[in-house]
């Protein structure tokens, strides 16, 4: 979304991910299917004002950790 953390992660090799483009989303993608993000590839993941809008949290937190890198 519109980044609301921005002086934290800018300063990182940031991915922004959302269903709508905003000025800072890289990857733009239907977030109740699979995400277009390759597994074991982020170090750090951060929901800010996500998982209670989607209808299968459970499904967020498989993408989730399929990203992330053991």
């Amino acid at each position: 979304g519109p980044v609301q953390f921005r002086d934290i992660f800018m300063r990182f090799n940031y991915v922004g991910v959302d269903f709508v483009k905003y000025p800072d989303v890289k990857v733009v993608a239907d977030l109740n299917a699979a995400w277009p993000i390759a597994s074991d590839s982020a170090d750090i993941l951060v929901l800010s004002n996500t998982l209670e809008h989607m209808p299968d949290p459970r499904h967020t937190m498989r993408e989730c950790y399929r990203i992330l890198r053991s």
